[in-house]
């Protein structure tokens, strides 16, 4: 009797951006994040909801065009979580942490609104406000793609 192997399925990427606002040292100073998200494997996704993410991060005064790495979580219906790591423009690491809680009464407004915190070796530095701008969503679905 032969066992049954299941054939890997086909993952998918997509490309996104989210800007706002981070509170650092006292000062409100614009921040834009453009992020490419990758699961290469749509049943490890589904169980687990990882998804590897790269792209870069501008927050003024601090980094400009600094790349990311780090992970996004997505257990829909009901949160959507995401976390990198970035180096700042004179070579800090920091580490930016987000979740969005979807709620039904709002989900507009809670699927395109990312609170978030920035981190200096685990200590929170800043408090951030991102938002998925409806202006972007052409792009966003266009980026949609499978990956074999």
């Amino acid at each position: 009797m032969r066992a049954f192997v299941c054939p890997r399925l086909p993952g998918f990427c997509f490309a996104e951006t989210l800007s706002g606002h981070v509170f650092l040292q006292g000062q409100r100073r614009a921040m834009e994040c453009r992020l490419r998200a990758e699961a290469q494997d749509i049943m490890d996704h589904l169980r687990t909801g990882r998804t590897a993410i790269a792209g870069a991060v501008d927050i003024e005064g601090v980094c400009h065009r600094a790349p990311l790495a780090g992970t996004l979580w997505i257990h829909l219906p009901r949160r959507i979580r995401y976390e990198f790591s970035f180096r700042t423009d004179d070579g800090r690491s920091l580490r930016f942490v987000g979740q969005k809680d979807i709620r039904l009464v709002h989900p507009l407004r809670t699927l395109t609104t990312l609170p978030g915190e920035v981190h200096d070796n685990g200590r929170t530095i800043g408090l951030a406000r991102l938002h998925f701008r409806w202006r972007t969503l052409p792009a966003f679905l266009g980026s949609f793609r499978p990956l074999f």
